[in-house]
């Protein structure tokens, strides 16, 4: 699945993107704390805000505030901030890759996934208990990392197992760095949508079984060719 590779750190980072990367740490821990810097010992004139009160809110509370905080911003603003893109659930994603990587987990391209040994490859299969529809004749293959999002998501559809998605968060976060809502559209079309949210539930059901990383390379090559072949 993964490589096994040195990780970077925080002192590999451009200044560029370092600063950036503060920002949306200060914007994630006033989601956890109320506070930008972390502690009411570092408190900013006003804080905790009301929306980010952690004895008055919930923390989805706080999270659904600021994913429309950072959806007022003038979308000049946002996209030299490299706020653009933040919803509910990327500040979930972001919250798990800052506990795992610190501030290296919240710079442009670089929502690490662990060296090796770190993630595991998942099938699940369809569920065959109604009448045929595409959602319920589809095989989904993942990659995941150590948190149970998906790294790379291929569907396979019908009785060909045609390939309708072969996406991987690699592409799709250098697509968001652009900051170009065309370009993302252009990708979805071609190669699906990767899914969002934690998958880590998946021994819970009985349709989804562990795979080897071989498999998943030969069915995520195949799809990708594919969807190539399908779109050239």
């Amino acid at each position: 699945m993964l490589e096994g590779r040195q990780r970077s750190g925080a002192e590999d980072l451009q200044e560029r993107d370092l600063t950036r990367a503060r920002i949306r740490m200060a914007h994630l821990v006033e989601v956890q704390t109320g506070y930008r810097s972390g502690s009411r010992h570092g408190a900013q004139p006003g804080e905790p805000r009301a929306e980010y009160d952690p004895a008055h809110t919930t923390l989805t509370e706080r999270r659904q505030a600021k994913a429309a905080e950072l959806k007022r911003l003038d979308p000049q603003e946002a996209k030299h901030l490299g706020l653009e893109w933040f919803s509910e659930r990327t500040l979930k994603r972001l919250a798990a890759q800052y506990a795992e990587y610190g501030l290296m987990g919240l710079a442009d391209g670089r929502w690490t996934p662990p060296c090796e040994g770190g993630g595991r490859s998942l099938r699940r299969s369809p569920r065959r208990s109604g009448p045929f529809t595409p959602s319920a004749d589809t095989w989904s293959y993942f990659e995941l990392d150590a948190e149970g999002w998906a790294l790379r998501h291929v569907d396979l559809q019908g009785p060909t197992l045609r390939p309708v998605t072969a996406a991987a968060l690699s592409e799709v976060l250098a697509v968001q760095d652009r900051g170009d809502r065309t370009d993302m559209g252009v990708y979805q079309h071609k190669y699906g949508i990767l899914a969002e949210g934690s998958l880590d539930g998946w021994k819970e059901t009985d349709c989804a079984a562990e795979i080897t990383a071989t498999e998943f390379e030969r069915i995520w090559a195949s799809a990708r060719e594919g969807i190539s072949s399908a779109t050239a």
